[in-house]
Order: C-alpha cells, then sequence, then structure tokens
C-alpha cells in the first residue's frame, strides 16, 4: 500500500507544487499590476485637478490685479470718512463702476473690497461700515470681529490664499477659501481685496480618488497649511505628511496604519496635492487572491487535480471585477480627455507653450502622436452661411454637419495623423505631420490632399470650403506662426475675393502688420491727456514713418491702423469733453480709399489730435488757476492755525501733495513752505509795528509753536530778531 500512496503522491505533489507556483507567480503580478494602475490614476487625478486649479487660481489673480489697478479703488485708500462731503459720491461712484468688474468666473463666489482709512467695505451689490458687514453678512466661525480684522489686516499678504473656514454669507453657513491681496505699500495694508472661493469647487476636484472610509486627499500650501481636503469618513481628520521632493508614491506608517502616500507640486503656487490611503484597502482584493489561493492549494489536498483547477478557475472571477472596476476609472478619465485635448490645442495655436520638450511631455499625456519632420496648419473655412446675418437652427445644424464630415473625411482619408481643432463656428485648424524627403514632396502631398478633399466634399455633399495654408514649420513651438500665417492667408483671400486655396507663402511680399503696439497707444493717450502737444506731434510723426514710409502696408491694414486711431480719438474727446467728433469722423473714414486718402486722413487726424490736446491744456490751466486761488485764499485764512502745512492742505483739497506743490509753485512762483512762511513774518511785522502785544502772543497768533522757530525764521526774512525790528521801528 504504502508504495501505491508514494506512486500516487507523488504526481500529486508535483501538480500541487506546480499550481502553487502559478498562484504564487498571478499574485505577484496581479500584486504588481494593481499597484501601478492605483498609483498613475490618483497620480493622474491629482495632476488633473492641480491644473485646474492653478488656473482657476492665475484667473483670481487677473480679476484681483484690475481691480487693485483700479484708479477708483486706489483712490479710496485714503479716504478717512468717507460719509462726510464728497466722500460719499465717491462710495457710490466705485459702487457703480465695481459692475464692470463683473463675475463670469463660476469660481468665485464673490469679493469685497476692505478699506482700513475708511473701514468700509464696497462690493458690486453692497458698501457698508466694516462692523456691520462682518456682524450682518460675514462672519467667519470661531472669531470674533477683532480677530479677523487682526488677521485681515495687520499682515501684508499677496495673493495669498486662506485655508477652508466655516463662515456665514448673508446668514447662511458656507465652508469659504479667502484670497487675500493686500493694497497699499508694505508693510501697512491700507486695504484689501478678499476673494471668497467656495470649497465644494475645489473639492470636486479630489472626488475622482478611491479613499475609503480611512483614507483622504487633501491640498496643503507651501508653508504646509491645510487649504483644503476631502474624506470618505465623517470622523477622519487629515494628517499632513512631510513629503521630501515634488512628485512621488511612497509608503510609511501614519498613525498605527500603514498608508499609501500620493502626491504631486503645483508650479504655480508650491501647493502640495496629495492623497493618503490605506495600504491594506489598496491591496485588498490582491490579498484575497492570495487567500483563495493558499484555500485551493489545501483542498488539492483532498479533492485532487480536478477540484484544485475548478478553484482555480473560481479564483479568477475576483481578478475580473477588479479589471472591471479599474476600466470603469480608466474610462472616467477618458471622458474628460476631448476637454484637455481642446485645451492643449488651443495653447499650441496660440503659442502659449515655453519649449518643445513641455509640448511632448503633455501630448505623451494626453495620447497624441504628432511627429514628424516638419509641421503646417491648414485653416478650414466653412463659407456656406458667410452672407447671412442671423443663422437660423437649420444652418447651424448643417454647419455643424459640414464640420463633422471633414473631420471624418480627414480621419480615414490620409495615412498620416491630421489633427483637427474648432477655431470658431466656421472654421477649423488642421495640423499636418508627417516625415518627407524634402518640402517640395510635402507641398505636393498636401496639395493633392486638400484637392481631393474639395472634390469629395463638393461633388457628395454640396461643400466648397476655403483652404488657406501656412508655411511649413520644423517644430512643435513654430505651429503658432503657421497658425497665423494662415489667419492672415484667409482674411487675405477673403478681401481679395480669391480663390478655393491660397498658400501664405505665395502672397505678395507686404508687410501685414500696421505698428501701433498697445504701450504706444497708452503713452498717446496719456500725452493728450497731459497737454504735452509738442510731444504728441513727435510721437505721430514717428507713426507716420513707421507705417507708411518703412512698411508697406496693404490698404485694409491702413484703414484699421486709422480705424483704430479714430476709436482711441472719440475715447479721448469723451474723457476730455472737447467738440463732438461724430459727424466728422464718418466723413474723415470714408476718405481713406486709396493709399493718399489714408496719408491724407491720418494728417487731418494729427491735426485733430493736437487740437483736443490744446483745449484740454487750456482747460486745465485754466482750471489750476482757479484751483490756486482758492488755496490762497485758504492759506491767507489759516495761516494762524499752527496744525498748517502742505500735507494738511493736500488732505482738505483731496490732492496729492506733489501735485499740489508742483502747480502752486507753477502759478505763484513761491514754494509752498516759503509762502506760508512769508504770510506769517509779513503779519508778525505788522503785529510788531503796529501793537504792543508780547513777541510771544505774536508768535502764536501768527501760527507757530515755537518761539525759537519763529526767530529764526523772522531773522531770514528781515534780517533782525523781532525786538530789534520793533525797536528801531523798520517798515
Amino acid at each position: 500500500m504504502k508504495p501505491m500512496v508514494i506512486r500516487f503522491f507523488i504526481p500529486y505533489a508535483i501538480f500541487l507544487l506546480f499550481a502553487l507556483f502559478i498562484g504564487w507567480f498571478m499574485h505577484e503580478q496581479t500584486l504588481s499590476v494593481v499597484e501601478t494602475q492605483m498609483k498613475d490614476a490618483n497620480m493622474m487625478v491629482l495632476d488633473q485637478g492641480k491644473e485646474i486649479l492653478d488656473l482657476r487660481l492665475d484667473e483670481v489673480a487677473s480679476i484681483v490685479r484690475q481691480l487693485e489697478l483700479d484708479p477708483k479703488v486706489a483712490q479710496f485708500l485714503t479716504v478717512e470718512r468717507p460719509l462726510e462731503g464728497t466722500n460719499t459720491y465717491r462710495i457710490v461712484e466705485m459702487h457703480k463702476h465695481l459692475y464692470e468688474h463683473g463675475l463670469t468666473n463660476k469660481f468665485i463666489t464673490n469679493y469685497y473690497l476692505l478699506f482700513r482709512r475708511s473701514n468700509m467695505v464696497i462690493n458690486r451689490t453692497m458698501a457698508e461700515q466694516l462692523p456691520a458687514f462682518y456682524e450682518y453678512r460675514y462672519s467667519v466661525a470661531d472669531k470674533t470681529y477683532e480677530q479677523w480684522y487682526s488677521e485681515i489686516f495687520d499682515k501684508f499678504r499677496q495673493f495669498t490664499v486662506l485655508p477652508a473656514s466655516p463662515m456665514l454669507l448673508d446668514g447662511k453657513p458656507h465652508t469659504m477659501l479667502t484670497y487675500i491681496h493686500s493694497m497699499g505699500l508694505p508693510p501697512v495694508s491700507s486695504g484689501v481685496i478678499a476673494v471668497s472661493i467656495d470649497n465644494r469647487e475645489v473639492q470636486t476636484l479630489l472626488e475622482g480618488l478611491d479613499l475609503s472610509t480611512d483614507g483622504w486627499a487633501y491640498i496643503a500650501d507651501k508653508d504646509g497649511r491645510l487649504i483644503s481636503y476631502v474624506t470618505k469618513g465623517s470622523d477622519v481628520i487629515p494628517e499632513i505628511v512631510k513629503l521630501d521632493g515634488d512628485k512621488g508614491v511612497l509608503k510609511m506608517g501614519i498613525g498605527s496604519k500603514e498608508m499609501m502616500v500620493t502626491y504631486t507640486t503645483s508650479t504655480y503656487n508650491g501647493w502640495k496635492y496629495v492623497t493618503v490611503q490605506p495600504t491594506h484597502i489598496v491591496l485588498e482584493k490582491v490579498n484575497y487572491v492570495k487567500r483563495i489561493t493558499l484555500f485551493i492549494a489545501i483542498g488539492s489536498l483532498f479533492l485532487g487535480i480536478g477540484l484544485a483547477i475548478v478553484l482555480a478557475y473560481r479564483n479568477w472571477r475576483p481578478v475580473g471585477r477588479l479589471v472591471t472596476n479599474n476600466e470603469q476609472l480608466q474610462q472616467k478619465l477618458k471622458d474628460q480627455m476631448p476637454f484637455l485635448r481642446h485645451a492643449f490645442f488651443e495653447r499650441l495655436l496660440k503659442g502659449e507653450f515655453a519649449s518643445d520638450s513641455e509640448i511632448e511631455l503633455l501630448m505623451e499625456h494626453l495620447g497624441i502622436r504628432m511627429e514628424g519632420n516638419g509641421f503646417v496648419v491648414v485653416l478650414l473655412h466653412l463659407r456656406d452661411h458667410d452672407n447671412e446675418e442671423v443663422l437660423s437652427t437649420d444652418m447651424l445644424l448643417q454647419r455643424e454637419l459640414h464640420r463633422l464630415l471633414l473631420r471624418e473625411y480627414f480621419s480615414t482619408s490620409t495615412e498620416i495623423e491630421v489633427y483637427l481643432h474648432d477655431v470658431e463656428s466656421s472654421k477649423l485648424a488642421a495640423i499636418i505631420g508627417g516625415t518627407f524627403s524634402s518640402q517640395e514632396v510635402r507641398i505636393d502631398f498636401i496639395r493633392e490632399l486638400l484637392e481631393e478633399t474639395k472634390e469629395e466634399m463638393g461633388q457628395l455633399h454640396g461643400m466648397h470650403p476655403v483652404f488657406a495654408i501656412g508655411s511649413v514649420q520644423p517644430s512643435y513651438k513654430g505651429i503658432a506662426r503657421s497658425y497665423e500665417e494662415a489667419k492672415y492667408a484667409l482674411n487675405y483671400n477673403i478681401w481679395h475675393r480669391g480663390k478655393d486655396t491660397v498658400w501664405f507663402e505665395q502672397l505678395p511680399k507686404e508687410s501685414h502688420k500696421y505698428y501701433f503696439p498697445t504701450d504706444t497707444e497708452q503713452r498717446l493717450m496719456n500725452v493728450v491727456r497731459a497737454g504735452e502737444t509738442e510731444q504728441l506731434q513727435q510721437m505721430m510723426e514717428e507713426l507716420f514713418d513707421e507705417n507708411f514710409v518703412h512698411r508697406t502696408l496693404s490698404l485694409q491694414m491702413l484703414q484699421l491702423f486709422i480705424a483704430n486711431l479714430i476709436g482711441n480719438m472719440l475715447k479721448l474727446s469723451e474723457q476730455l469733453l472737447t467738440t463732438d467728433l461724430g459727424e466728422a469722423i464718418p466723413v474723415l473714414a470714408k476718405q481713406a480709399d486709396s493709399l493718399e486718402g489714408a496719408r491724407a486722413v491720418y494728417h487731418q487726424l494729427t491735426e485733430i489730435l493736437l487740437a483736443i490736446t490744446d483745449a484740454g491744456r487750456q482747460r486745465k490751466k485754466s482750471g489750476n488757476i482757479e484751483l490756486v486761488h482758492q488755496l490762497v485764499t485758504y492759506l491767507q485764512d489759516s495761516y494762524s492755525n499752527p496744525d498748517l502745512s502742505l500735507s494738511a492742505v493736500a488732505d482738505y483739497f483731496q490732492l496729492s501733495e506733489t501735485y499740489l506743490s508742483r502747480i502752486f509753485k507753477e502759478h505763484t512762483g513761491h514754494a509752498f513752505s516759503d509762502y506760508l512762511e512769508e504770510l506769517r513774518m509779513k503779519r508778525a511785522g505788522e503785529l510788531l509795528q503796529d501793537t504792543d502785544l508780547p513777541v510771544s502772543v505774536i508768535v502764536k497768533e501768527v501760527g507757530y509753536q515755537s518761539s525759537n522757530t519763529f526767530g529764526r525764521a523772522f531773522k531770514r526774512v528781515y534780517g533782525v530778531s523781532a525786538t530789534s525790528f520793533r525797536s528801531a521801528g523798520k517798515p
């Protein structure tokens, strides 16, 4: 019997060892695959959330900069008594003015302008004193008004985000992040721009993570402060993990549990995006596979090879569920891919990337394979309803159908990958790459492709698109240039009613852009406002030389340049309240119907601008004379006030000290302090000569607090002391 048992046991033992080896190998492979997929999935969700939040915060920073640079906001920083005099009108004006800064960003719940000196808070819908605002509209949990006021004003902050906190907004509970930006000069904060961001908007970016009841995900700033977090268990309190490096996945002990930590760091603001999951949760299904494998091995001892195979087959069912769950997660990520690709091509065509390496990294991340030794952008213009001012629903549906047909054709009719991007409702941008032996071969290929497309679309679908082709560029960054060239070629073709296909390199070699950069445009408007006629004359001559002499611009481009100039003139005329140009401007614009006509119109516009500048200067000069008259009268009535000074007078007239000092010197020929001193000394001489008042009394009568200061000033003006002046009876 024993030999027979041994003979049966030996092959059984061999099969059992083989099954155990297979089970162990499969377990290790599954463990590796699941860990890798979980790490990659977590990292992808964190990176996606990071990119979206960076973009949103950059939009918030842009809105904050606009508010900070707004002149009305800057002027209100110095107001101390907001409810007195003209300050009430300032509040109303700024309240109305803030309507121009509308909230088009759904990421922002609201913003507030808080002013320290006036103790006011103003936004698009309200203007209140700070204490009332905090009591009835905006209060932070567990913070008194004094604590909140100290946190907001005592520290000078620039583009800082405070962690999410529970608060009451208009009596309703919310959890908000607060974006803080101090105004004024550091270290003192004269005012604060506070932007409220709903914490739910931030938490939404982390909802794609599988956290379980013991896990959490959070965002921390570069100083380690918790900005926002999400958990599945209500009693889970996130713990900030100390991490080295900018990105990675690691296992560590947190409390009494082993955790898997995935993290990445934003290059925009240094924030860390972290997910913490119990390792046993991540590997739970794999451990389940391991237990089943062991059970199969033990069962195989009693039930034989056949039962072991059945159990091994059943052992794969949990793995199948695991794969299904992973596929669902991948599908969720795949659903977001079209939006990310659209944003990528938008930035690529606008030239917003810094290097080819950055573009290659994003293409790999998005699954875009655009390779070759050259790249061309073809702009496809659907001109089916160009002559219609308003498109009906049927027209829009027809245009959308044509776009889909073009996409389908390009995706199936060529062996080279062609990427299409929606530019406008009637335009598509096609990016064509590929490797060719020469540029001539590439051009022939593109020409043949476009001819086939034109023929196919025309015969089968009645479409007659226009193709505008930019030049061939050797790198990814050059795609933006090829796109701009294609746009120029299309506009040129529309203007000149050209053929269905236009190549940028075949256009007439003329300068295709007029010279009137934004900084020059702003400087010209400032020169006109300042009344600097000589400087304006010089600038207009420089613009004429650049656009009419040094550049060979088309008539259309010159007309655009003149239209831009006319627009600035109309704004200046309205701002400076000069003669209405509404009737004269259309007549002038029509005269620019030829190159000579454009030159003549430019010279006429120069004369009009000079007239506007001179009129503004005269009005400004007249206003300054009246202001100086008021200043002199005020000084003559108030010189006996010992607190009278340049700063006090500037505050009284609501002017800057520099501006007041300059116009006073221009119109009186005296510095402010010298004039005030002469006024006081003149009165002191009269009192010394005509009265018997003691010198100590005269000192106070003429606005001095110190006899020594008075004595030095008197001797500087009259050459002798006050006592000697009285004794000698000098006039």
